[in-house]
């Protein structure tokens, strides 16, 4: 396997806006485009790295997803002994009866 670029001399952040149907993996053994692939070809030469996720979305799922070569942000922001709260909104098709809306109100363990 091949050797990771080095990091930048300053660690680097990046906010991308995940599309649907994109992988939040570094290796896809079926060949999905992953987030680590869009970084690939969009960024410039020089912050070509090696990137972490900071939390992770599903492949159905859209939004802001944060990366940074930064690996104590890394781990303050996703070890589970920190509990930084995490909000997600999502948006459902056709209408929601009282019910459902009241038991989504408690949360939704994940």
């Amino acid at each position: 396997s091949a050797a990771a670029p080095p990091a930048p001399a300053r660690g680097a952040t990046v906010a991308l806006n995940k599309p649907k149907g994109v992988l939040c993996t570094h290796r896809d053994e079926l060949g999905r485009e992953t987030v680590y692939d869009m970084l690939r070809q969009k960024l410039p030469p020089a912050l070509q790295s090696h990137y972490h996720a900071l939390g992770r979305l599903d492949a159905d799922t859209t939004g802001l997803l944060l990366l940074t070569t930064e690996t104590p942000l890394v781990a303050a922001a996703t070890h589970p002994e920190n509990h930084l709260p995490k909000k997600y909104y999502a948006l459902a098709a056709g209408r929601l009866d009282d019910a459902t809306i009241e038991s989504l109100r408690g949360g939704v363990e994940l």
